[in-house]
Formats: C-alpha cells, sequence, structure tokens
C-alpha cells in the first residue's frame, strides 16, 4: 500500500530490512584535492587555502559568505563582477575539498563505533584497516542501485554538500521509501522539519559543528 507516493511500511517489515545504516558515496583522495589547490597561482592558492579552511572552521557559513569574507581579509572586497565570477574555479576546488573531508570525517566516526554500517561507493577500502567488524563495503552501484538500498535499509546516512539554504535529493528518496534520514543541518531542513515538538519521526539530525574525528584539515604548511 503507498500514501501521496510514499511507501507504507509496517513495524515487522521495517525490522526485517537487511541493512541497519547505509551510505552511498565515493571516497576521493583528499591529500591529492589539497595539492591541487597548492598548485593554484597566487593569489588563487592562498584564497582557496583560506576558503576550505574557513568553511572546515565555521560549518555554517555557505561559500560565498565565506568567499566574501576571505577577500575582504585579503583587501579583494572591491573586485568587478567580473573578477568576482572569475573565483567561480577557486570556489569549485575548495568547496570539493570541504566535502571530500567531511564526508570522510563523518564516514571514520561511524567505523569507529559498533553501529552496523554497509557503505556503497569507491576507495574506502583504503580506511578498512581502521574499520571493525561492524562495516561492511560494498564497492561502487549504479544510481538505481542505491534507489533500490532505500527500500531495504533502516537509516540511511546522508551528509550534505555545502546546501546551506537547501537540501539533497537523498532525503526525501529515502523517506518516500520507508526509510529513516541521518542528516546535518541545513537552514531549510531547519525551517521545514524542526519544529518545537522535536524531529520529524524519519529525519534525525548530527551535528557537522563539532566533528569527532579530530583530523587535521590544515592545507597549508604554514598554518
Amino acid at each position: 500500500m503507498e500514501t501521496d507516493g510514499a511507501k507504507d511500511v509496517s513495524e515487522a517489515d521495517f525490522l526485517k530490512r537487511p541493512y541497519e545504516l547505509v551510505f552511498t558515496g565515493t571516497r576521493n583522495d583528499l591529500s591529492a584535492l589539497g595539492d591541487d589547490i597548492l598548485s593554484l597561482e597566487q593569489p588563487f592558492k592562498t584564497i582557496a587555502a583560506e576558503l576550505a579552511e574557513l568553511m572546515l572552521s565555521e560549518r555554517q557559513l555557505t561559500n560565498d559568505e565565506a568567499l566574501e569574507r576571505i577577500l575582504k581579509d585579503n583587501g579583494l572586497e572591491g573586485l568587478p563582477g567580473s573578477d568576482f565570477a572569475a573565483m567561480e574555479n577557486v570556489v569549485n576546488r575548495a568547496n570539493l575539498y570541504v566535502r571530500t573531508y567531511v564526508r570522510e570525517e563523518i564516514v571514520r566516526i561511524l567505523m569507529a563505533s559498533d553501529i552496523s554500517f554497509d557503505i556503497f561507493g569507491n576507495g574506502w577500502d583504503g580506511l578498512m584497516s581502521e574499520a571493525g567488524e561492524n562495516v561492511r563495503l560494498h564497492g561502487s552501484v549504479s544510481y538505481s542501485a542505491t534507489l533500490r538500498l532505500n527500500g531495504q535499509a533502516k537509516l540511511m546516512l546522508n551528509i550534505m554538500p555545502w546546501f546551506k539554504n537547501g537540501f539533497h535529493d537523498r532525503i526525501p528518496t529515502a523517506m518516500l521509501n520507508g526509510a529513516a534520514v541521518l542528516t546535518d543541518h541545513s537552514r531549510y531542513l531547519d525551517e521545514c522539519f524542526l519544529t518545537e515538538a522535536g524531529n520529524d519521526e524519519k529525519l534525525f539530525f548530527y551535528d557537522i559543528e563539532h566533528p569527532e574525528w579530530g583530523g587535521k584539515h590544515c592545507i597549508r604548511n604554514t598554518c
């Protein structure tokens, strides 16, 4: 039975789902992304490095908010619109570094827990020496396969891209397939799902501002 496009899952069927917690996503090489930033010419190298470091230190900032602050700190706040648009490459590289760092950070934390955790995606085998028996790697899967996984998982992990005013499609996809979602905050999610009564019964939040991994996010040797 379906209601408003969502699967009506009984408690018994939900408890029979084979996966407790699922994450779907690729692990990129964080060191290579840092080296890519450091390969830029000045002043773009400094701006990209400072931008990534700022967004990891103050994770509520959007790309634009962080960029405006870095440009001001470097005396470049008066850039004309054409030059500001030229910063897109810098922002994209910093953004990819930040997203990769945070994704790895959250996965490492869960790997160190005793929670049954299934990961679908490439690159994570490089961390398996840190993982316990609670972690299972399945390699890369197609997009259509990730959709089916939503109907087999009790809880789907969402690690937001830097959409501070929006949300990712994996959240409604999981919820519509009867899975609960564990996600970090965004302004949109807080406005729509956080109420005085508490969280939505299918959406649960963790605080990305207070990580537990403690990995080094300084790109430059001078930090």
